[in-house]
């Protein structure tokens, strides 16, 4: 009796849960749910009556639907199930990659009572392969799972964690975090959770033993305030200048310096260059020799959320484009004006270090990448060297400067200058 018991509560249970993450459910449904007939589907219903909840009840199709009535489901706690530990169970199966159809269901054991569950190392569930594929098609129906054509064998199909109700958890190895730590260090600010991805971005440079010097260690505090554009935004931006015949007519630019300081120029527009790191467009341009008292015409980069005003002038240029501005833009490795430098650094051949040169290599016009023995050696002109020098404490000890010794001092002094900046905030929280 008391087995008997025991079991009608917890398909009570059962039901209730269903009742409050669907909206509706038929006499049918509650059958297939709890393995009954259906005068036990309307007891049970009338158990959660007596419990104090209310339903609806509609037509739908020419079959009775019963719904729990708003803010009836309140009175009564409502406890974990063991459908609910058996499905956890089943998704952490998909936690770290899909897995086929048919191969899922072997990583599992099914069987009622006393009978035997242990086989190899299948993981053992106390149900009959019919409430096992019921769990199944509960998920898939809740959205917490797919199946789908796999997509290294479209003839197959595969279950995914989608992730909607039950969160998915990344396991790593060292190889794989290198490679999300590259992938998160190009996310910008117009991306889709661009605030979370960024926290992830810093606990994988903390993982990795990774010093950025522009990562604050206070950088946990919310800036009220603060409106993210994203690329979405970037016409709107453009816009004061796209409206002039700034590719031909040199524009008169009013714009606030860093420190405050309004400037006024005229500037030939050379190129317009966004980017993606710092999700800023910036006007790469030649400043007009007649206003800046030179010989010479002096090269210049505003940002363009700098600028007040714009307006064209009578007077034409061909800078637009230009041989100049086109070499100076394969040679940048940030947004920089610096003169060009050849470099030339020495990495470990070690994890997926090649593969992440090689990458970089073919995004940059002027690489080469030799192997000697068990090092990489990579050389390139770069205008950029602090950018650069970023980019190389990516691989920490893995990476070897040859050449500049400007490099090599940039390297040593955001080290020395990181350090020192997490001692001051430990003492300060201490104080």
């Amino acid at each position: 009796m008391k087995s008997k018991i025991s079991k009608t509560q917890t398909n009570q249970n059962i039901l209730l849960e269903k009742f409050k993450s669907d909206e509706n459910l038929s006499i049918a449904q509650i059958t297939e749910l709890l393995h009954c007939n259906r005068q036990s589907a309307y007891n049970y219903i009338k158990r959660l009556e007596e419990n104090g909840y209310a339903f609806d009840k509609k037509i739908l199709h020419g079959s009775a639907y019963y719904a729990i009535k708003p803010n009836s489901d309140d009175q009564l706690y409502l406890s974990v199930t063991a459908d609910t530990l058996r499905k956890y169970t089943i998704a952490r199966k998909l936690q770290c990659r899909p897995v086929p159809k048919e191969v899922l269901r072997k990583k599992f054991t099914v069987c009622k009572g006393n009978e035997n569950c242990v086989i190899d190392d299948r993981i053992p569930l106390d149900i009959g392969e019919s409430q096992y594929y019921s769990l199944i098609n509960d998920l898939c129906r809740k959205g917490d799972i797919e199946l789908i054509p796999s997509k290294t064998t479209p003839s197959q199909q595969d279950y995914y964690l989608t992730g909607k109700n039950i969160p998915l958890q990344i396991t790593l190895d060292f190889d794989n975090l290198y490679n999300l730590n590259i992938e998160l260090s190009t996310i910008t600010q117009g991306s889709t959770y661009y605030e979370q991805l960024k926290n992830l971005y810093q606990k994988t440079n903390v993982l990795l033993g990774i010093i950025d010097e522009n990562v604050s260690y206070h950088d946990n505090y919310f800036v009220y305030g603060k409106r993210i554009d994203g690329l979405s935004n970037i016409s709107t931006r453009l816009h004061p200048i796209t409206n002039l015949d700034y590719k031909t007519k040199v524009l008169r630019v009013n714009y606030t310096t860093k420190r405050g300081k309004n400037m006024e120029i005229l500037l030939a527009v050379g190129m317009i260059v966004y980017s993606t790191e710092k999700d800023t467009l910036y006007l790469f341009g030649e400043e007009d020799p007649k206003k800046s008292g030179n010989r010479d015409s002096l090269y210049t980069i505003i940002d363009v959320s700098d600028i007040t005003q714009t307006e064209a002038t009578t007077y034409e240029h061909k800078s637009y484009l230009a041989d100049y501005f086109k070499s100076m833009f394969d040679f940048m490795f940030g947004i920089s004006l610096e003169e060009p430098t050849a470099v030339k650094v020495a990495f470990d051949r070690v994890a997926n270090v090649e593969r992440k040169i090689n990458y970089l290599k073919g995004q940059r016009k002027n690489a080469v990448v030799q192997i000697e023995d068990d090092k990489i050696i990579y050389s390139d002109i770069i205008s950029g060297l602090s950018d650069f020098a970023m980019y190389l404490r990516k691989f920490g000890k893995s990476a070897h400067i040859i050449e500049p010794l400007q490099l090599k001092e940039k390297m040593r002094q955001s080290v020395e200058r990181t350090l020192l900046r997490y001692e001051e905030a430990s003492s300060n929280e201490s104080s």
